[in-house]
């Protein structure tokens, strides 16, 4: 990446930098510890992996962008963050290890979110959402910085006509007006694949969660198994009391699972809703290669540029 590139973001690279236990800043962390994913998929946020803190924050940011598309999508799965919080807490009352595990689950999300070498792992395993949302950014902005200079070369090329008239004249800036086309629409071009890759951001997100709370789910509730075995004897190792206790767990990522599918239902959704826009670009797009494709088979003569 170049230095000093004003179009590319500064998230669009993965900063190795960041999971250095030798770093200590607000953006890469304190010594062994970083900052974990916030809901813009930037790494500025401390309390991600807390029960219900996350889904609140997405509230707040989608109240913040008057995004009332997202606001639907994320008060259900706050809805659901809720529900699976209260049947965990029941749960807790139960034993000593379903109180143990209460605990530890959320603390344990916590680590796997904030612990330089365990968030190295995870990133490395579903991807870093602050990354591609770079990449994204880096798109738009490159895509807006050849909107801007088709716009200025065929504002210029078209001022030309107060002290230059005559045939040469005409066929500069009829050229001018084909390459303002084909720079215009390699702009167009570049901002559809930033908004696609801002909602595959969104699904990496989504799966970066399921991950983390698959697993701080399944060790809370082997921790719980633990505990609560203690006294009892040696639990009986075989195939009908794995079943059991692993039924019980599927039974409680079922609400972890469902929330990680409405966060990709609505990057399902927002990819749909740009389907339009998108076969809009392509048609501009095909049409503007095929004017300069004429204009350079035709020797770049006036008659080929699109008038």
């Amino acid at each position: 990446m170049p230095e000093g590139n004003p179009l590319v973001d500064k998230d669009a690279t993965t900063n190795w930098q960041g999971y250095s236990p030798f770093t200590w800043n607000s953006r890469d962390g304190y010594g062994p510890i970083m900052p974990g994913p916030g809901a813009d998929d930037t790494n500025q946020h401390w309390l991600s992996g807390i029960p219900i803190d996350g889904s609140v924050e997405n509230l707040v940011h989608d109240i913040q962008q008057d995004d009332t598309f997202s606001y639907v999508f994320d008060s259900l799965s706050a809805a659901l963050e809720t529900a699976s919080f209260v049947e965990s807490a029941v749960d807790a009352t139960t034993s000593l290890g379903g109180a143990v595990g209460f605990l530890a689950q959320p603390l344990i999300a916590w680590i796997l979110d904030h612990v330089k070498p365990l968030r190295l792992v995870l990133d490395e395993l579903v991807g870093n959402s602050a990354t591609v949302k770079g990449v994204s950014k880096t798109w738009t902005n490159m895509g807006k910085a050849l909107g801007e200079a088709a716009n200025n070369y065929g504002t210029a090329a078209q001022k030309t006509q107060e002290y230059w008239q005559g045939k040469a004249a005409d066929a500069y800036r009829k050229r001018a007006r084909a390459l303002a086309i084909g720079l215009n629409s390699l702009g167009l071009l570049c901002e559809v694949w930033a908004n696609l890759l801002a909602i595959v951001s969104q699904m990496v997100q989504a799966m970066h969660n399921l991950v983390r709370d698959v697993i701080s789910g399944l060790v809370a509730t082997l921790i719980k198994l633990a505990i609560d075995s203690i006294g009892e004897g040696p639990p009986p190792v075989d195939l009908v009391f794995m079943a059991k206790d692993g039924i019980v767990y599927v039974v409680k990522a079922e609400t972890i699972v469902a929330q990680a599918l409405t966060s990709v239902g609505k990057g399902m959704t927002k990819a749909l809703s740009i389907v339009a826009k998108v076969l809009l670009a392509i048609r501009q797009i095909a049409t503007a290669i095929k004017n300069l494709i004429q204009f350079a088979q035709q020797g770049g003569t006036a008659a080929a540029a699109p008038s």
